[in-house]
């Protein structure tokens, strides 16, 4: 896949890449009170004596995340380097794996360009605002790719795996459980993808059954390593209050094309969907409120853009397993979402990039022959 030059530059550009999205992160971070518990979990840690069982708050049920994982994450950069700024640049390092994973295997299966798909991945606001900085949620990037790279190769090229062996792609959906777990409520949504495509798999008659359980615990086994002191010492705590996450709220299905419009944006250059955003701008610079709508307009067209690209490629087997695993992933948001306690943010499903970021690359490279397409994108 890699010449030693190219190897080179793309480093370089990778390395480039980093430096931008740790610096934007260090610009905008202490701006919020959830930026601000992460790092007081990391100092925590850090600084006082004792293991760390718990993670980050749950506000809507005044509740937190059982495992030490979130603290060691934040803490162990300051601890090893008592620079004040590690954590977040531990936590760049992290979520820019993610995103690199993601790239480099879509560049490989679409057959696209590996620089322009590592550039258009890194460079997405919403990527760069909610994975560049020190939140709980920025780390699911890398179990994020590393999850949805397991679901789209057992999905969608299930007769051409990139491992020869089924059993490792369950043994990373099985890591991913227990290391989500103890940073975000999402960890739920990995399940279901676990179930159904395990199911799959007894259907096809080839893997042997035993073998794929075995290697979904060694991975939840292994994620779990920092968990299991709070299930030993503090197990009658865990369960406390957290019933109060969940809530039955039927009228929220009304807000499904909201959920489908967030989803697929993540993968434009349109910078926020509050409008409240440009009012504030526009107080400040006629000029940025301009080049704001002016992406926001981009964006619009990149929205449709994926979606045509869906619509023209109906009939090709790839695009039609894409989008019913995209639908099928959809009603799940919708159906957590309405039983869940808590508002619609976009960052809820940032667990789940890899999928859109996949499928519009997917709609690039259905033009990526043409001899204007790298050249404008």
């Amino acid at each position: 896949m890699f010449q030693k030059k190219s190897l080179v530059i793309y480093s370089l550009l990778a390395l480039v890449l980093f430096l931008f999205r740790t610096w934007f992160g260090i610009q905008v971070n202490f701006c919020h009170q959830d930026y601000e518990q992460i790092y007081l979990i990391g100092l925590e840690y850090a600084y006082l004596d004792g293991w760390s069982y718990w993670g980050p708050d749950v506000v809507w049920s005044q509740t937190r995340l059982a495992g030490a994982l979130q603290s060691i994450l934040a803490g162990l950069p300051l601890l090893l380097s008592k620079n004040y700024l590690s954590p977040i640049f531990f936590s760049n390092l992290i979520s820019f794996l993610g995103l690199l994973l993601i790239s480099l295997y879509s560049a490989y299966r679409l057959q696209i360009n590996k620089f322009f798909a590592l550039f258009f991945v890194s460079t997405l606001p919403f990527l760069v605002h909610h994975g560049s900085v020190l939140l709980n949620t920025a780390y699911l990037l890398f179990p994020g790719a590393l999850f949805m790279i397991a679901v789209l190769e057992l999905f969608l090229y299930r007769d051409k795996l990139l491992l020869q062996k089924v059993y490792w792609y369950f043994f990373a959906m099985g890591f991913c459980v227990f290391f989500v777990y103890q940073l975000h409520l999402t960890w739920v949504t990995i399940l279901p993808f676990i179930v159904v495509l395990f199911v799959l798999e007894l259907i096809r008659k080839e893997a042997n059954w035993r073998k794929m359980l075995i290697f979904t615990f060694m991975g939840l086994l292994f994620s779990s390593l920092t968990l299991l002191p709070t299930l030993f010492f503090k197990y009658s705590f865990i369960l406390k209050g957290m019933s109060d996450n969940l809530i039955f709220k039927p009228d929220r299905i009304v807000r499904s094309f909201e959920i489908f419009t967030r989803y697929l944006g993540y993968t434009t250059y349109d910078v926020s969907t509050n409008f409240d955003f440009y009012g504030l701008a526009s107080d400040k610079s006629k000029l940025v409120l301009i080049l704001l709508y002016t992406l926001k307009i981009i964006g619009v067209f990149q929205f449709i853009a994926i979606v045509v690209a869906f619509v023209f490629a109906r009939k090709e087997l790839l695009a039609k397993k894409m989008a019913l695993l995209f639908v099928l992933t959809i009603l799940m948001c919708v159906f957590l979402y309405i039983m869940s306690n808590k508002h619609l943010e976009s960052r809820t499903y940032i667990l789940l990039f890899g999928l859109t970021v996949y499928m519009a690359l997917y709609a690039m490279s259905m033009v990526k022959d043409k001899k204007w397409f790298y050249p404008t994108m």
